[in-house]
């Protein structure tokens, strides 16, 4: 019977105890199963934020941050071609201001003169002469008109003086015209002496000693009268300098410049004798360095 008692005390003590550990165990493994079951729920979540798709927009603002400081110099880079774009609009009215502008060019616009207004050049060293050649100018002007408009300059009097164009003037007379094409340009005595002693020099086909003796010495005068383009030449040689630039304009040296003019010197029948070659030319200018009282 003691062995009984004894063994069922200590059996139960025993077994108490081993009772309370299991549910201790058991409760012990069933909680930490619980947290971890209810973490990952929420992981879910926490990976919705993770997503990309707001960090797509974050770039898309820094991109924006960037655009709009490049905008912002872009903008006033558009407005200033904004403000230069209206110029290509313009150029279809540019266009049309060359010719407004070449209309208000009066001083070289060919203008059509009363020949009655015409009036020759003063001291004109050259003949108009009704040659051949006034003949085919006449019938010339008859059927195409004066295709080269003269060179007239306004007179304070009144009219115009032609400085260059007189053979022009006459054949359109001679034609029956009453008016004729010209220019009209303000000059000085001087340019227009140059101006209308170098288009005859050049323009006719025969000149008689006298004509080219006359221009010359016209256009020396007027040369030296210009002295102050010979600002380091001697007061002495400025006659000199004066033939070398009438020469060039000439295609003449000095010295034969020098020689026409002195047959300004001649008696009219002695000048005349050398347009008729009844006098050489070398011998007139021998003859007019003889004083005239001998």
């Amino acid at each position: 019977m003691e062995n009984v008692s004894t063994a069922n005390p200590a059996n139960k003590t025993k077994a108490a105890p081993a009772i309370k550990s299991k549910k201790l165990t058991t409760i012990s493994k069933l909680g930490k199963p619980e947290p971890r079951s209810t973490p990952p729920k929420p992981v879910k979540p926490e990976k919705a934020p993770v997503t990309p798709k707001p960090e797509t927009p974050a770039k898309t603002p820094e991109k924006k941050e960037a655009d709009t400081v490049i905008t912002g110099d872009s903008k006033r880079v558009q407005e200033s071609k904004e403000k230069a774009m209206p110029a290509p609009a313009i150029e279809p009215e540019k266009a049309v201001e060359p010719l407004k502008a070449l209309r208000r060019n009066e001083k070289e616009q060919i203008v059509y003169l009363k020949l009655s207004d015409l009036h020759p050049f003063k001291a004109h060293p050259f003949d108009i002469r009704d040659d051949a050649e006034m003949k085919s100018l006449v019938e010339s002007v008859k059927d195409n008109g004066v295709n080269t408009p003269a060179l007239v300059r306004p007179i304070e009097s009144g009219g115009y003086e032609i400085v260059a164009g007189h053979r022009r003037h006459k054949a359109s007379v001679r034609a029956g015209f009453t008016e004729l094409p010209c220019i009209i340009r303000e000059m000085t005595d001087d340019e227009a002496i140059l101006t209308m002693t170098d288009d005859n020099l050049q323009q006719r086909t025969e000149i008689l000693p006298s004509e080219r003796a006359k221009s010359l010495k016209m256009q020396f005068e007027a040369i030296k009268h210009q002295g102050v383009r010979f600002k380091d030449v001697a007061s002495g040689d400025v006659g000199k300098r004066s033939s070398e630039l009438v020469g060039d304009r000439n295609n003449m040296n000095s010295k034969q410049v020098q020689r026409y003019i002195r047959l300004n010197e001649l008696e009219p029948d002695l000048i005349k004798a050398v347009d008729e070659k009844k006098l050489g030319f070398v011998s007139a200018v021998e003859i007019s360095f003889i004083s005239r009282k001998n």
